[in-house]
């Protein structure tokens, strides 16, 4: 046993295997040898392994904790945090006062997305070794995913106090003060974040978010570039990259990085596995079927779909997939062959492509945006049955939508409380809502200001398309209805947040994407309320 803890401490892990199987061989059920072989084997990163020897030996000795720690460390290494959960609760049931046992369990309650348990862990571990850096580390990252920023920053605070030198601290507190809306000093601490560690490519990542904040533009593609740099293969460095290009109207590389999509995690829900080659432009496709699928949200699909008959004019028979609630839409989009509901059996088709990468398929620059006028329309039957419900009444109809789709992950800054609306209603005017779905905390305040709710009768964006067709003009946030409008060449105004997407290009208060409408901008550091008082009068009525 002596000689194999020699040999593991000097890191010769293959001589300390062999000494420990001997002794094993002689005295199976020896715990203490059964244990240590099971750290030997974790630490070859033989993690499945290393957990049998970690059972047997808990069989075959008495419970001591840090045997159930390792073994929870394992566990986890295996992707298993459930079990892992088990374990240390009996090491802390031996060792409640350990500090690494609270901190172990913070990081798995951490991988089972139990964030407030976490937090007390950390909160636990640092209370017992005041100069644990890593505790300190981890409960900081627990604080920004629970949105306690100022409390993140005071533990970023603790760790560099201890490890002056901490890149990942220094990154950490760059993002609390991004969230704390001091995007300045977030790019102070992450250029100290790349100086400390020039190889960490999110710090670069950061740092290029908070100087595009700050409006340094050219400062923060080339921070992008760094992280790309210094990782290759990040596909969120090239995915980024390619956003700000096209926000920069930079569409010859903006598209080419955007296909990065495709290799990031939170994409994996939009992948197809189909057989059929994908079609980016280069084969001729005169006389062959080519599948046309959405990806991503309802906007972006309404959007993009205006390539479909740039498609069929190559000859193609086109199948469009689309979500259900946009097929009765989509029918009337020329060029367009059959309309498919996603989810449901597909037809025989010889190629494919997603319609976000249509721009690139068709090199797609600032002047060569399709627009030809309306490209969607609304049905007339259902046009006169809206008619009829909204009655006759004297005034302007004005179409609203606050809010768009509850799981986007910037909907805390494209939403806005409808309340916050209220300097933009008329008496004069009646109004109408666009969205099929209207929260929980803005139906009282819709209804106390006029607005005429009609979700619970919207059956898809047909409906909407109707509506829209009756309206005067449309006020929306950066959501699906204000797409449908821009579709339908309506007048509408899109009220877009400090930080737009890129779709909307920078500065710029009209869209080659939609011609009829108006891009107002949020000012920096104005509030939905604000925004509206702002503009109060944009209709011209």
């Amino acid at each position: 046993m002596k000689r194999a803890v020699e040999a593991l401490r000097a890191g010769r892990l293959d001589e300390a295997e062999r000494i420990l199987r001997k002794l094993i061989r002689a005295a199976p059920e020896d715990a203490g040898a059964l244990h240590l072989l099971g750290i030997v084997l974790l630490q070859a990163g033989q993690a499945a392994k290393a957990v049998g020897f970690f059972d047997r030996a808990l069989r075959g000795g008495a419970p001591v904790s840090q045997l159930y720690n390792n073994h929870a460390t394992a566990l986890n290494a295996l992707g298993r945090p459930g079990e892992a959960l088990n374990s240390l609760a009996r090491a802390l049931g031996l060792a409640p006062d350990d500090a690494e046992l609270h901190y172990n369990l913070g990081n798995t309650l951490m991988a089972l997305r139990r964030d407030e348990a976490a937090l007390a862990a950390f909160a636990r571990a640092c209370g017992l070794a005041a100069r644990f850096a890593a505790a300190w580390q981890n409960k900081a990252i627990v604080e920004t995913r629970l949105g306690l920023h100022a409390a993140a920053l005071e533990s970023c605070d603790r760790v560099l106090a201890l490890t002056p030198e901490a890149a990942d601290a220094r990154e950490a507190r760059g993002e609390a003060l991004l969230a704390l809306a001091r995007p300045g000093e977030a790019v102070a601490e992450f250029e100290a974040a790349s100086r400390a560690a020039p190889g960490l490519a999110v710090a670069h990542l950061n740092r290029a978010h908070a100087l595009n904040v700050t409006g340094r533009t050219q400062d923060a593609m080339a921070a992008i570039d760094a992280a790309i740099a210094a990782e290759p293969e990040l596909a969120l460095a090239h995915f980024n990259a390619g956003c700000m290009s096209l926000a920069n109207g930079d569409f010859a590389r903006g598209w080419a990085e955007y296909e990065w999509r495709w290799r990031k995690d939170d994409f994996a829900a939009y992948r197809r596995g189909f057989s059929q080659n994908l079609w980016m432009g280069q084969e001729a496709i005169e006389g062959r079927t080519i599948l046309l699928h959405a990806e991503q949200g309802f906007g972006d699909t309404i959007q993009f779909c205006r390539y479909a008959p740039m498609v069929a004019a190559l000859g193609a028979r086109v199948v469009l997939e689309v979500p259900a609630a946009l097929v009765e839409v989509m029918r009337g989009l020329a060029g367009v062959e059959r309309v498919v509901v996603r989810g449901e059996a597909l037809p025989h088709f010889d190629v494919h492509c997603p319609l976000m990468s249509l721009p690139l398929a068709f090199g797609t620059d600032l002047q060569s945006i399709p627009w030809r006028g309306a490209y969607l329309s609304a049905d007339a039957a259902r046009v006169a049955m809206w008619r009829e419900r909204l009655g006759s009444e004297e005034g302007r109809l004005v179409g609203l939508a606050w809010s768009g789709a509850r799981g986007f992950a910037a909907d805390a800054t494209r939403s806005a409380p409808v309340e916050d609306w209220a300097p933009l209603i008329r008496p004069d005017v009646r109004y109408v809502c666009l969205q099929k779905d209207v929260r929980a905390a803005d139906r009282a305040a819709a209804l106390r200001l006029g607005i005429w709710l009609i979700d619970d009768l919207i059956e898809d964006f047909a409906d909407v398309a109707a509506l829209v067709a009756l309206t005067d003009a449309c006020i929306s946030v950066d959501s699906a209805p204000a797409h449908l409008a821009g579709a339908m060449g309506r007048q509408v105004v899109i009220l877009l947040p400090e930080q737009a997407d890129w779709r909307w290009l920078r500065g710029r208060g009209d869209t080659p994407w939609y011609p009829s409408a108006r891009l107002m901008r949020m000012a920096v550091g104005q509030g939905w309320a604000e925004f509206a008082g702002s503009i109060v009068g944009v209709l011209g009525f």
